[in-house]
């Protein structure tokens, strides 16, 4: 008999670190900054649009902003 569990619920096989809850390996998400995998839920997309932030990465770079090559004259 055939599940009737959407595919993202039925293969639980990770934990995210931060939120510790169980998720899909397919749904993962990797952060730019310290290559870590997240769950979607904790994964935050980065200012620069090239892909995620986890909760720890996020923090510092809310804390330390960033500076361009322009404004660093």
């Amino acid at each position: 008999m055939k599940s009737s569990m959407p595919w993202w619920l039925e293969d639980q096989s990770e934990v995210c670190t931060f939120c510790m809850q169980p998720y899909a390996c397919g749904l993962e998400c990797w952060c730019v900054k310290c290559d870590l995998a997240i769950c979607p839920l904790c994964a935050t997309a980065a200012e620069e649009d090239l892909g995620w932030l986890c909760p720890a990465c996020r923090e510092e770079a809310e804390r330390v902003p960033l500076v361009g090559p322009s404004e660093a004259a």
